[in-house]
This record gives C-alpha cells, sequence and structure tokens, in this order.
C-alpha cells in the first residue's frame, strides 16, 4: 500500500503501528517521519528500540531483531536506516523478503532507502517499491512542485510565530533553493533575526543565504539586463568560493534553456504546467514560471542563439584541454552581445 504525507501523519498519531514500512522521496521528510514513526510508540532509550544500519547489517541481526518480543511496552520498534535495495542479488532479495513476511505482530520495522543519484539505480528502485507495495507499507513523500515547498515554508514560519505571505515563501524558495533541510535551516535562522512578526522579502535577502544556483540563474539576469560587468564578478567570487567553471556554465545554460521553454509556452499556464511534467521540474517548476514571464523580452531569434552559444561551450569545456575559466569568461562575453 502507498502512502502521503497526510496519511502517515495519521499513522504515526495512533501510537499503535506495527508493520512494514519503507520510506523514500524528499530526504528531509523522509528523516522527519520514519523517526516519527519509529519512536511513536517506543523510545530511543527503550529495550524495545532497535536502530540497524543499512550499510551494514546482516540478515542474521535483522532477523534477530525483528523476532525479539517486547519487554517494557507492546511494541519492539526496529529502523533500519539507509538501506541499499538495489545492490541485493535475487537469492539477496529472497531472503529479505522472507525476513520481513515473518515478523511478528508486535513488531514495527521502518525503513528508509539509501538516496540514489544514478538514474538506472532510481528507476530499479521505484520497480522494486512498486512491487513491496503490494504487501507492505510505502510512504512516497516525494515534494510534487514549488508550490508544496512554498506552502511548508510558510507552515514553518507560523510555528515560530511569524508570518510569511505565499509570493515571499515563493520569493525565499527561489532564493535559498529547493533542499529542504537547507530550507528548514535557512526559516529558523530568518524567524529568529527577523524582527517584527511578519517576514519581508528584504530580510530574506540580508539574512538568508542564496544558494549556489540561485546566484548563479543571477548571472543570467545581469547578463540580459546588460550589466556584464557584474554578471563578470558574481563569477570571479563563485570561483573563489571554489565552484567549478563547467558547473556554472551547466547552469547558465539551463537558465537560457528555461526562457527558451518558457518562451514557448508563451505565458499560458496549461502549456507551463504540461512543459513542466515533461521536462521533470517537479519542486523547481518555479524556473519555468519565472522564465515564462521573462520570456517576452526575448525573440525567438535572439533565445536560440544564445542555447546555441551554451551548448558550444559545453562541448568546448569538456571536449578540449583549454582553461575552463577562461571558456566560461568567453561564453559570458559572447551571450553578453546576442541582445546588445
Amino acid at each position: 500500500m502507498k502512502l502521503n504525507e497526510y496519511e502517515i501523519k495519521k499513522i504515526i498519531s495512533s501510537k499503535n503501528a506495527s508493520g512494514v514500512y519503507f520510506f523514500t522521496g524528499d530526504p528531509y521528510l523522509v528523516k522527519v517521519y520514519s523517526e516519527r514513526l519509529a519512536h511513536s510508540s517506543v523510545t530511543a532509550d527503550s529495550f524495545d528500540f532497535y536502530p540497524l544500519d543499512g550499510a551494514s547489517v546482516t540478515f542474521q541481526q535483522l532477523f534477530e531483531a525483528c523476532s525479539s518480543y517486547p519487554i517494557a511496552g507492546d511494541t519492539t520498534s526496529v529502523f533500519l536506516k539507509s538501506l541499499d535495495l538495489t545492490s541485493f542479488k535475487k537469492k539477496d532479495l529472497e531472503t529479505f523478503q522472507k525476513i520481513i513476511s515473518g515478523i511478528p505482530s508486535t513488531a514495527l520495522l521502518v525503513i528508509t532507502l539509501k538516496e540514489m543519484t544514478d538514474k538506472k539505480d532510481l528507476n530499479y528502485l521505484n520497480v522494486l517499491l512498486n512491487d513491496l507495495s503490494k504487501n507492505y507499507s510505502v510512504a512516497d513523500l516525494t515534494v510534487k512542485t514549488s508550490r508544496d515547498l512554498s506552502l511548508q515554508a510558510v507552515k514553518w514560519a507560523k510555528k515560530y510565530g511569524k508570518e510569511l505571505t505565499p509570493a515571499d515563501a515563493s520569493f525565499f524558495v527561489t532564493y535559498v533553493g529547493t533542499d529542504m533541510t537547507n530550507m528548514a535551516n535557512e526559516l529558523k535562522k530568518l524567524c529568529c533575526f527577523s524582527d517584527d512578526g511578519k517576514i519581508k522579502r528584504s530580510d530574506i535577502t540580508a539574512i538568508c543565504t542564496p544558494s549556489d544556483e540561485s546566484r548563479i540563474f543571477d548571472i543570467v539576469k545581469h547578463i540580459n539586463s546588460g550589466r556584464t560587468g557584474d554578471a563578470y564578478r558574481e563569477i570571479s567570487l563563485l570561483l573563489k568560493e571554489g565552484e567549478e567553471p563547467v558547473k556554472i556554465a551547466a547552469v547558465i545554460a539551463n537558465g537560457y534553456s528555461d526562457i527558451y521553454r518558457g518562451l514557448l509556452c508563451a505565458g499560458s499556464q496549461s502549456k507551463i504546467s504540461e512543459t513542466s511534467k515533461a521536462y521533470g521540474y517537479g519542486k523547481n517548476d518555479f524556473r519555468l514560471k519565472n522564465a515564462s514571464r521573462d520570456a517576452g523580452k526575448y525573440s525567438l531569434s535572439d533565445i536560440r542563439k544564445t542555447v546555441s552559444i551554451c551548448l558550444d561551450y559545453d562541448r568546448k569545456m569538456k571536449s578540449t584541454s583549454s582553461e575552463k575559466t577562461v571558456l566560461l569568461e568567453e561564453m559570458i562575453f559572447d551571450l553578453s552581445h546576442v541582445k546588445n
């Protein structure tokens, strides 16, 4: 059975969960809700709590923990963190399923999964989870859109006794990035240092640390507004902080790709939604929305030229031994002359 955030909250509140629960999705939400469920009826210092590390656990250890009957209460809680299901061979997977299928009704097994960066591994993990969801609970805590993140920021601010408008929450997400752990830390800092009960946009820019991606997208804005000097200064700062020229160039290229796609959407909300889904923007869909608003300033011919320049320099950076920083500076020069 697949569960969403609302459903897993209800199960945690019941304080009588048992059975097997897999957690996948946003790392921040997975950490928060898996810990809450694992400790919903058993405290961390209880004899009935068994923390296990997915990187080193053996099947024997897992079997013994799951087979243990409660001593101090009614439930045994086994918390298995960062398990890599994709590394299991067929025989390992069969052994694993045999163990979890035989846990007693007094046991609760909470499993978080190792984060996947490889697309092939991620696809395989999704296949495994779809199969496991037929017999076990799988909590999918994936953040769908930037609006979800904005709503979360508003809730967090309210928790700290502060008011954050939806519009400023959206700006906050754009400014600090979409990593929820970083968002939570930045919002806590913002609420601590904000002077009054209402958080203003000026508070966000004064107190929060902008994400590297946000700063790189600002470079695109500088170029398109004719502020080439500001673009070079921002690049110089990023390079001094250890950012790789290839990554900076790639994010700049993404910025122009967003504008190109935004121009093709022609401001149509339905087209923006379709394009966002087609290109897998997910919680970064604010990029396409913002680009769509800005796209009217440019001609299709200009945007095609900028995308072509970005592709050309991407090939040069990856296929030649030329100094990457010099190529990045040349790329900015060429981009700045498209409109000018």
